[in-house]
């Protein structure tokens, strides 16, 4: 069970970690994130479905678009 996703990403030749935090959309260096997460027990490895693997241009186009968004509490409260 998981609490959450974040999604590897290449960008700009640099591997990215791309999440929502209680502080928002995040955008951090694997090299940073990954080791914090690793720390704490909290990194499993999975693979993306190839569906979203083959449109890894539009995933990674949405991804920096998030920059500055706020994490939406609402949408946890119509999940639950």
């Amino acid at each position: 069970q998981a609490s959450h996703v974040a999604l590897l990403l290449w960008i700009d030749g640099g591997l990215w970690v791309a999440e929502m935090l209680s502080s928002g959309y995040t955008l951090s260096p694997a090299s940073e994130r990954v080791p914090e997460l690793a720390e704490h027990g909290q990194v499993y490895w999975g693979k993306a479905p190839q569906a979203v693997r083959w449109k890894v241009d539009r995933l990674t186009a949405a991804a920096l678009g998030f920059r500055g968004y706020r994490y939406s509490w609402w949408t946890l409260v119509t999940v639950w």
